[in-house]
């Protein structure tokens, strides 16, 4: 990834300073990617080789976002019940 790059840090050494600094932002960009890059494979070859993990990866995150998706609800819910003015009876009570 880094030799494609690298022609802009050649066009960009014109000024000695700003090549280097480009270079050196190439080769961190390039890091970045590969390691990214890199770990996708690594998970997709682990996957591949004990499907049940995926199944439990898809099943829990399933679950977490059934509960998150319930509470932003719930508490919307409360919040609009919260909004609203007492009723006649409940003033009456006080």
């Amino acid at each position: 990834i880094s030799t494609i790059l690298q022609p802009l840090a050649v066009a960009a050494d014109i000024i000695p300073c700003v090549g280097d600094c480009i270079g050196a932002g190439i080769g961190i960009v390039a890091t970045l990617i590969g390691l990214f890059l890199s770990l996708v494979v690594i998970g997709i070859a682990w996957v591949a080789n004990r499907p049940i993990i995926l199944g439990v990866a898809v099943g829990g995150t399933a679950l977490v976002g059934l509960l998150v998706f319930n509470g932003f609800r719930r508490k919307s819910v409360r919040s609009r019940n919260l909004d609203m003015p007492p009723e006649k009876n409940e003033l009456e009570l006080e």
